[in-house]
């Protein structure tokens, strides 16, 4: 089956899938990516449901940006924002309890997306997308501030010179859906010498 026939959906209009080179066509074309697409049901933080959407509001997002970045940057965020959910099928899931890192829907999506790329940044990235939101929920949840933000500093030391754009898809991935917009605006003020604000106001959903 063609990519063109599993991702056509005529009601998504201009916002239909297609790949912008020949590493997203590639991927594009893997069966347990396009599986990923459709897993998912409306809930909070995500009432678009399907990744499929999900994807689609962020690669939106990351086109509201195009004035800030160059193009090298904008073909890495839309690497990361095509792989960076498309695993949540195959993740273990255990209310209050541990789930093995190799088990984790990012973990999965490393490991698939080092078949396309040997980027260091770029796969530690898309490992760690959901990093800094853990870390600002177990401040919100602790009070414990201090922690949370020596914790989000270190995030950024690992992350090194790849910090602008794990910022940049944080900001992409965080203004979907109805996320609440606290960590974000956490992280801006943490990181506000680290990192250049880029604006994104436009809020878009499917």
């Amino acid at each position: 089956m063609s990519i063109s026939q599993v991702l056509f959906l005529p009601f998504l209009g201009e916002h239909t899938l297609h790949p912008h080179n020949r590493v997203e066509e590639a991927l594009m074309n893997r069966p347990e990516w396009q599986k990923g697409l459709y897993f998912g049901r409306p809930r909070s933080g995500h009432p678009e449901g399907m990744v499929l959407y999900h994807v689609q509001e962020v690669l939106y997002n990351i086109s509201l940006i195009d004035p800030f970045i160059n193009d090298e940057t904008h073909d890495k965020l839309r690497f990361i924002a095509l792989i960076h959910d498309n695993f949540k099928y195959e993740a273990l899931y255990r209310t209050g309890q541990t789930i093995p890192p190799q088990r984790h829907h990012a973990y999965l999506a490393r490991q698939f997306a080092a078949r396309f790329t040997d980027d260091i940044q770029l796969l530690n990235i898309i490992e760690w997308h959901d990093n800094a939101y853990h870390i600002w929920r177990k401040g919100k949840q602790s009070g414990d501030w201090q922690t949370a933000e020596r914790e989000l500093h270190a995030l950024a030391e690992a992350l090194g010179e790849a910090l602008q754009l794990f910022y940049l898809f944080f900001k992409c991935d965080t203004r979907t859906g109805d996320k609440i917009q606290q960590p974000l605006q956490w992280f801006e003020s943490c990181l506000r010498h680290r990192i250049h604000f880029v604006p994104l106001k436009e809020h878009w959903t499917i």
